[in-house]
């Protein structure tokens, strides 16, 4: 019976310094990008980027430039 006594004892201990030891260790997370913008889908695959990451042309959202140029070489794609 003293054992289980013991065992309990030392888990509560344990478990105290843990979450003090956790409370000094803790580190404040970086602050959040101020970004505000909204994500858009590229016409030729699909991908969703950033807009002010995009390549805009004709009203419509490109992940590259070489998707652009796909896109105007051979016309939108046709996704399921």
């Amino acid at each position: 019976m003293r054992l289980l006594i013991l065992a309990v004892v030392a888990f509560v201990i344990y478990t105290l310094l843990r979450q003090l030891l956790r409370g000094w260790t803790k580190k404040e997370l970086p602050p959040r990008s101020s970004r505000s913008g909204t994500m858009v889908r590229c016409a030729l695959c699909g991908l969703h980027i950033p807009d002010q990451e995009a390549v805009r042309a004709d009203d419509k959202y490109f992940c590259s430039n070489n998707h652009l140029k796909e896109y105007q070489r051979s016309g939108p794609v046709r996704r399921p």
